[in-house]
């Protein structure tokens, strides 16, 4: 699916190709090649199983930013927030975890949409903030990548700045 965001007041839009790769161990050798040259990585977790967010510290998080780089903005959707009753990742333990490696975050519901789209949003304006400040460098292509470990959220991403990345 494609998305289209616009970022602040300024001429900022991001456009989004949004992919979802298997979170799964079995998997992780194809996940290099979807990650190589990301910039941005959103990593999905349920709330309802604490050993996502567990996979989060102790694997995904370090993965990814020795696959990608240390220029990427990682987000993390703490997904099925409809079904906080059964909450066993709790939103203290994530702000603590964001604060500390300076990860975005958000509450989100695959179910009812609910964050999704904040957090795409906060995601990209952290991104156009990075470039504007000259911390990443955009190529004529860029390819972002999404990782969800639950399975229906996002996953690899295509995102371009329309002013200098449209498509020829």
């Amino acid at each position: 699916s494609r998305i289209t965001m616009k970022i602040d007041n300024k001429e900022n839009e991001l456009t989004l190709s949004l992919w979802d790769t298997a979170g799964q161990e079995k998997f992780r050798c194809l996940n290099k090649l979807f990650f190589k040259e990301a910039k941005i990585a959103i990593i999905v977790c349920d709330i309802t199983k604490k050993k996502s967010f567990d996979e989060i510290r102790s694997f995904w998080y370090n993965y990814i930013k020795e696959v990608c780089g240390q220029d990427i903005v990682i987000a993390i959707a703490e997904n099925k927030a409809d079904l906080y009753d059964m909450e066993e990742v709790f939103e203290n333990d994530v702000n603590e975890f964001a604060k500390q490696f300076r990860v975005i975050h958000k509450r989100t519901s695959a179910k009812t949409g609910a964050g999704i789209r904040e957090l795409l949003k906060m995601t990209c304006e952290k991104y156009v903030q990075l470039v504007d400040e000259g911390q990443i460098f955009i190529h004529r292509r860029t390819t972002f990548s999404v990782k969800n470990k639950s399975g229906s959220l996002l996953d690899k991403t295509k995102v371009g700045k329309k002013r200098c990345c449209e498509r020829s």
